[in-house]
């Protein structure tokens, strides 16, 4: 259990620049390779990938959240209701604009404006493009 803990830990760290699965495994392969120790079953390298990524995830999305208020959450959490007459959400409608895949849309609608975070508030509109900021 404790070379357990030391493999998420080193993978933690990693998980920071990367969030290559092959990437994450290879690492801790050779830091249990390098320590001499048994190579577990690949399932257990999984394991250990997938916790040191649900890890920097969580730190990720706190950092993210951190600085907003609980009237930007909401409105974040508004992003997650079906619109009007429709069966799709407000996300899900933002992503089917080809700029979408542009990270910034389908992580967090946080945009920089004038050097400070702002949440941008969604609208329909025929050219897609973000109305207003809050």
């Amino acid at each position: 259990m404790a070379h357990y803990r030391q493999a998420v830990h080193a993978a933690t760290d990693l998980a920071l620049q990367t969030d290559k699965g092959i990437v994450l495994a290879t690492s801790v392969l050779e830091k249990l390779r390098h320590q001499h120790i048994i190579i577990p079953a690949l399932d257990v390298i999984e394991r250990v990938c997938a916790e040191a990524t649900t890890c920097v995830n969580r730190r990720i999305y706190e950092v993210l959240s951190e600085p907003l208020s609980n009237g930007h959450l909401h409105r974040l959490d508004d992003l997650l209701k079906r619109r009007e007459n429709s069966k799709t959400t407000w996300l899900a409608w933002l992503r089917q604009f080809p700029s979408a895949s542009y990270k910034g849309i389908k992580t967090g609608i946080l945009i920089v404006v004038e050097g400070k975070k702002q949440l941008a508030l969604i609208k329909s509109h025929p050219c897609g493009k973000i109305l207003h900021l809050i």
